[in-house]
């Protein structure tokens, strides 16, 4: 366990000064005042920067020694030209610190011990095996693959957040896996969010902060069985290298930025402001169940046509485009589609491309993989057929969050027609950014239950969406008394630690533990893979950490994949194009 802290030290100290660094160059480039941000935010930054830099080598490159040398170049070279900016950051996080409460403190460390032994368990999630840690071992042994998508099928989602892990998975140590990245970027979220139940302490009863102090209480429980009634996410969400978590977090994240500042009469866009626009571009090609969360890059756009700041529209566009090029063009690489898997962006005719008939049916599969429907019936299932079923076969608690949710919209619509009717539209005015943060929250929702409503893709937006709706209940019946939530979240906090995981990270063993083996799969044979070289196959589909090349067994049979060239790193393309029932 504590070699996961160790790599969570070295991350940060890598990200930290970059993060700071993009801020610098933000302030500057848009004319704004500057201020330090919180110190979860520089790191949330720096993991954005580095998140780009992996994108960009593993074009390329392999990711792992070198990879990490650029990190530190850049990390160095941060600090020395903005070693100013750097140490008033740090110092402006030690006084943060200081005015912490100190039981706040104590929580947030003792978090810290139970986040790292959830990290250091062995991974059991089904997705892992099937294609989490298989993308990540092609990333770090050749980096990007043309056409890998006709070997593995999945590998063709194409996650940011694989790149990040296959980036920081030090396999060049040999010294065992280091995929515990989703546990440090949930350390950081839990220290912006205490941040916020410090200002509750000090007496701010705002709904903005009340949400920021609120936002991580739904995930600081993790289930150790394979179901719970009660619970959000497994244990596995941690242990794995999972895109669902950081997804999650970031969208919810960029939420609380986007609604920090609500004054729009100002002709200075505010830097959260600019970071919203990045962290949603980010956020999408972690997971494009997020993709509604882009609602928010065009409202600022708007807003800065609207004050006529035309040129600074054009660079706030850039740089999203600018940061999405790079994953974008590892998509066509991979799987010969520019999103996969959307077939209607079916616009390259590379001999690597996956069998359109593919796409068509993981993008069908997916929704009715969701509702619980038979894999192989028919995907035009309408809505009121699949949810009352699939309603009765949700969890307790998520059947609580969409009750909450129905109720939340009704209550959000009635306020806003009474504000109509009172004529309060210099009210309306002043809330737009949060009236449109809803908005986007309820055209995500809709989104997931149109293309994939599996609870774990969800959480972005419920979680968010009834939260705000439980802090404006809050603020109506507690008015000014609304800062003593402090009180029931210091409680709950403490239950968690000492009754839910009670005494299972505080072993010797795991504690001073080292890196865990990497898994393999149960069974694998060879078959030759067009007399070229031997193709590693498994029968259940589960490649784990499998020598490459490896396929699943229906894969290489229905698309009889076969190398480019002589090696490789020249890629794979499929030799069967005719259409089968999977």
């Amino acid at each position: 366990m504590l070699i996961i802290i160790l790599t969570w030290v070295c991350i940060t100290l890598l990200v930290y000064p970059a993060g700071v660094l993009l801020h610098s160059l933000l302030q500057r480039l848009f004319g704004l005042e500057t201020r330090h941000e919180h110190f979860a935010i520089n790191c949330i930054s720096g993991l954005f920067v580095t998140s780009f830099i992996s994108t960009l080598l593993c074009l390329f490159i392999p990711l792992g020694l070198v990879s990490n040398l650029v990190s530190l170049v850049l990390a160095s070279t941060g600090f020395f030209v903005n070693r100013r900016n750097i140490r008033a950051s740090i110092r402006s996080d030690i006084k943060r610190l200081r005015r912490g409460h100190w039981i706040i403190s104590l929580l947030v460390f003792s978090f810290l011990l139970i986040i790292a032994y959830l990290s250091y368990l062995p991974s059991s999630h089904y997705d892992d095996g099937l294609y989490y840690s298989t993308s990540i071992k092609w990333l770090q042994e050749f980096g990007t693959v043309k056409g890998l998508a006709n070997i593995n099928q999945r590998i063709g989602y194409n996650s940011s957040w694989h790149i990040l892990q296959a980036n920081f998975g030090f396999r060049y140590l040999n010294a065992g896996l280091f995929n515990d990245l989703n546990g440090l970027l949930f350390m950081w979220m839990l220290l912006y969010s205490a941040g916020g139940i410090n200002n509750l302490v000090k007496g701010d009863n705002s709904v903005h902060n009340s949400v920021r102090a609120l936002i991580i209480m739904p995930v600081l429980v993790f289930h150790f069985s394979a179901s719970s009634e009660w619970i959000l996410y497994n244990v596995n969400f941690l242990s794995s290298s999972s895109a669902d978590i950081p997804a999650c977090l970031i969208t919810w994240l960029t939420f609380l930025l986007f609604t920090k500042d609500t004054n729009d009469n100002v002709h200075v866009l505010p830097l959260t402001d600019i970071l919203v626009v990045l962290y949603s571009t980010w956020a999408f090609t972690i997971k494009l169940s997020v993709l509604p969360i882009a609602l928010l890059c065009i409202y600022i756009v708007m807003r800065l046509i609207r004050l006529r700041q035309f040129p600074l529209s054009v660079l706030l566009c850039m740089l999203s485009l600018i940061y999405v090029l790079p994953w974008l063009s590892r998509n066509v690489f991979i799987s010969g589609y520019l999103l996969f898997p959307f077939s209607a962006f079916d616009i390259f005719a590379v001999e690597w491309k996956l069998p359109v008939y593919e796409v068509k049916w993981h993008e069908d599969a997916i929704k009715v993989f969701a509702i619980g429907a038979d894999i192989k019936s028919s995907f035009d299932i309408p809505f009121l057929q699949w949810f009352p079923t699939w309603f009765i076969k949700a969890k307790i608690i998520q059947q609580v969050i969409l009750g909450m949710t129905l109720i939340a919209t009704i209550s959000y619509i009635v306020i806003f027609i009474r504000q109509l009717l009172l004529k309060n539209v210099l009210i309306i005015r002043s809330q737009a950014k949060i009236i449109f943060c809803l908005v986007t929250c309820f055209a995500g929702i809709v989104f997931w239950l149109n293309k994939a409503p599996d609870f774990r893709f969800g959480y972005s937006f419920l979680c968010f969406y009834n939260i705000y709706f439980i802090i404006l209940t809050c603020r109506y019946f507690l008015k000014d008394y609304l800062h003593y939530l402090y009180l029931p979240v210091g409680i709950y906090m403490a239950a968690v630690i000492g009754f839910h995981y009670g005494d299972r990270w505080m072993s010797a063993r795991v504690i001073f533990g080292k890196a865990l083996a990497y898994r393999m799969p149960s069974n694998v044979e060879q078959q030759p893979l067009r007399g070229k070289l031997p193709m590693n196959i498994v029968s259940q589909e589960d490649s784990w950490n499998a020598p490459l090349p490896v396929a699943n067994q229906y894969e290489y049979d229905n698309l009889h994949p076969g190398l480019i060239g002589q090696a490789m790193k020249q890629g794979f393309k499929a030799n069967n194009k005719e259409i089968k029932t999977p």
